[in-house]
Formats: structure tokens, C-alpha cells, sequence
């Protein structure tokens, strides 16, 4: 059973608690909290069949800020998305339907993009101010079809992204800046990411790009006008030399380019990776170093066995009785250090795992 003092039928929390097994029982206590569950209350863990993560702030003052759900463009039941809590988000609640309702207009209208989009991520934030982010992976595209002859290329996916949810419209200064933006980093920067967080406005756009090297991202810098932050970047990135490309940069995107900057470092699955940007953020006095050692020792054992749910979640998901819950290689995914001119560099760490059911007559046989 767990040992902090949730709900019992809590399912999202009982999950992070599992997924956080074997770190150290501080870390547990200081991110597994009852109130923080207030906006996923009631939302089914198994919902959308893919990774689910949580995202959490590195300083010892500050826990979890959001928690994510994987969908992917094949496997995924968007049927099933009309679960979602979306009453839990008070004035927000009528602009995540439509957000909903946009995911499943998107596959049924244009289906080419939501397949060339690869996933998308459904983030809940934690805070006080929004519903949840749509997130959509673009892992690689270039700015123009040509680049990408298999499939429709970034604007052209952009721009049914922007059209279909609520904000602004294809015809925005957005979209123009954005289009900009991706021509205009085309030989330095591949677009990873494009997402909004639409309970703090869908006016900005959130883009992440991928660059190798700290020259390029220094380039990239340059070309979009963050002169106020240019120092502090060069700073970071001199401190996190020994860390391998590629830097996965975020921006947000308006009418103009804001002032801030997100530097991801991702793990790539690599303990000897996660290792040197744990050493690095500790060195910075960006993470506190009971979470620095907890993430140190997260990834062990790859498998975690979830026979501890309670008895009200068990008997929801249990479908026989011969079949057990595995959460099935957890991961640290990214560390982001936030830079704007007004405030201090903050830190934050994206942890996952995917969760499938293991038949245990049948040693081949696992599901989700």
C-alpha cells in the first residue's frame, strides 16, 4: 500500500508514487502530495495507453508542476478522452474540451498530419493558472515539403495546429513569425516540438528546436534577437561542456520571439549522460541534492512490479486473475534550465515510464 497520505482510489497518484519506488523516501514525500492531485482527480491512468510522466522543480523548495500523457498517432484511444476531468479546471474547463475535441477533429480530417506528427503530449499543469499543454513531437522536420517527401513538412502541419485550436488563427502574426523562425534556422536547428499551454493564453506558441553544438545554439540566439540573455546562455552552455549534443532549445513564439529560453538536455537513455548533467546542475546549486541522488538511482531496476496498488485501483485495472501491473522502463527524459532577464535560472526534471499488464501463465504475452 502506499505510505504517503493519498486517496485511495487516487490512480495518478498512486502511479507516481510507484514510478518514484526505490529513489528514496524523501523524494516520495516531497513530490507525492495530496493537494497537487486536485486538477487530475478522477482521470483513469490507463487512459491514453502510453508513457505517462511528471515534471518536477530541482530546488528543494519547490515539487511537482505537471504531469503528462503520452499519445500516439497509432494505438492511442482519442474516444476515450472525453474521461478527461475537465470540470477540475474551473474557467478553463470549456477551453480544454475544445482542445480535446481538436485531437480528435484532427486524426478524423486531416489524417496524414496527425500521422506525420508522431505523438502528441497531453500536459496537465499542477499550478494555479491553466489547463492543460498540448505538446506535438515533429521529431526532424525541415520547413517545407520538399525537405520531407514522404509526408506534408513542418509549416504545413504548423499551420493546421494553429488554425484548429483555440487562439489565433493560420493567418496570425504567429504564424507568420513561426514560419519566419523555422526558414530562418533551417541550416543550425531541426523542429522537435511545437506546443501551447492554453490555460496561460494560445497567443505564444511553445517551439522546441534541436541543435548540435553550443555554436549553433549561440548562432540561433543571435538570429532571433535574445541579446538580453545571450551571456547567461554562453554561461550555461560553458557549464554543461562536458554533456554530449544535441541541446534541445525552447522558445516561445508570439508576434515576436520572447525574451526567455528553455536549454533541454535530454538523457537518451544514458546513465553516464544523466550522470555528468546530475554533477553539472548540483555544481550550479540548480537541484538540491537529495533529488539530485534520487534521479541518480531512478532508472534502477528498469521494471518496477506495481503489486502494491490499492484495492480499489487493482480491482478497476485488474482484468484476470493470473495478470500483474508492471511499470516498464522508467526514465529520467530531460532536465530544462529556464533563462529569462528578471528572474534567477530555474531547473526542472521529466521523469516517465510506461505501464502494461504482464500475463504470468504467459511469459511472451504482456499488454497494456
Amino acid at each position: 500500500m502506499p505510505q504517503v497520505g493519498i486517496e485511495p482510489d487516487n490512480d495518478v497518484a498512486v502511479f507516481i508514487e510507484l514510478l518514484l519506488a526505490g529513489t528514496s523516501p524523501q523524494l516520495i514525500e516531497t513530490e507525492v502530495r495530496p493537494e497537487i492531485f486536485d486538477r487530475v482527480r478522477g482521470l483513469p491512468v490507463n487512459l491514453c495507453r502510453g508513457p505517462m510522466g511528471f515534471e518536477f522543480h530541482l530546488a528543494e523548495e519547490l515539487g511537482t508542476c505537471g504531469i503528462g500523457f503520452g499519445l500516439y498517432n497509432e494505438g492511442t484511444d482519442l474516444d476515450s478522452l472525453h474521461l478527461i476531468p475537465c470540470e477540475n479546471y474551473g474557467a478553463h474547463a470549456a477551453d480544454g474540451r475544445a482542445a480535446l475535441a481538436f485531437l480528435k477533429k484532427l486524426r478524423k480530417d486531416v489524417p496524414q498530419v496527425w500521422r506525420a506528427i508522431k505523438a502528441a503530449w497531453l500536459e496537465f499543469d499542477i499550478g494555479t493558472d491553466g489547463f492543460p499543454g498540448l505538446f506535438f513531437s515533429m521529431p526532424g522536420y525541415r520547413a517545407h515539403r520538399a525537405d520531407q517527401p514522404d509526408g506534408p513538412g513542418a509549416m504545413e502541419i504548423c499551420s493546421h495546429l494553429i488554425e484548429g485550436l483555440p487562439g489565433p488563427g493560420r493567418n496570425s502574426p504567429v504564424a507568420d513569425r513561426l514560419a519566419n523562425l523555422i526558414s530562418e534556422t533551417a541550416d543550425i536547428a531541426t523542429l522537435n516540438h511545437v506546443g501551447w499551454m492554453i490555460g496561460r493564453g494560445v497567443d505564444r506558441l511553445k517551439v522546441d528546436l534541436r541543435v548540435d553544438g553550443p555554436e549553433r545554439v549561440m548562432k540561433l540566439i543571435e538570429r532571433t534577437g535574445l541579446a538580453a540573455i545571450r551571456q547567461d546562455i554562453s554561461s550555461i552552455l560553458a557549464e554543461f561542456r562536458s554533456v554530449d549534443d544535441p541541446i534541445m532549445v525552447q522558445l516561445e513564439v508570439g508576434p515576436e520571439v520572447a525574451p526567455k529560453i528553455g536549454l533541454q538536455f535530454y538523457c537518451f537513455d544514458s546513465a553516464v549522460r544523466l550522470a555528468s548533467i546530475l554533477d553539472t546542475l548540483t555544481d550550479m546549486n540548480l537541484a538540491c541534492a537529495h533529488k539530485a541522488e534520487a534521479l541518480a538511482r531512478f532508472a534502477r531496476p528498469r521494471t518496477v512490479p506495481a503489486s502494491s496498488w490499492p484495492q480499489a485501483v487493482w480491482k478497476r485495472y485488474r482484468p484476470s486473475g493470473h495478470e500483474v501491473l508492471l511499470i516498464e522502463h522508467r526514465t529520467v527524459c530531460h532536465f530544462k534550465l529556464t533563462l529569462r532577464p528578471d528572474r534567477p535560472v530555474s531547473a526542472k526534471c521529466y521523469v516517465n515510464g510506461d505501464y502494461l499488464w504482464y500475463d504470468r501463465t504467459n511469459a511472451s504475452s504482456c499488454r497494456i
